[in-house]
């Protein structure tokens, strides 16, 4: 029975050591001016990033938002790999 408990122990590390992360930042700015007697006007701004690592591979994606639009700004991958 110690036998079988010290390998579940083993298992249970080494497929928790290669879990994912995803990780999301950015920015947003937004400006309202009523323009006295004239219509109203909102301006907006975002940029976003998002981040995932899995093991010794990153991958970093940047994009702009403006209303509906999305546009990708840079899309970077890096890895490392073992002895060559």
């Amino acid at each position: 029975m110690k036998k079988l408990i010290a390998l579940f122990a083993v298992t249970t590390l080494a497929s928790t050591s290669a879990v994912a992360s995803i990780a999301l930042s950015g920015t947003a700015s937004v400006t309202y001016d009523d323009r006295g007697a004239s219509s109203s006007s909102t301006s907006y701004d975002a940029d976003m990033t998002v981040t995932g690592t899995s093991g010794g591979t990153t991958l970093t994606a940047t994009y702009d938002l403006h209303g509906a639009n999305i546009a990708t700004e840079a899309v970077d991958l890096a890895t490392t790999i073992g002895p060559v």
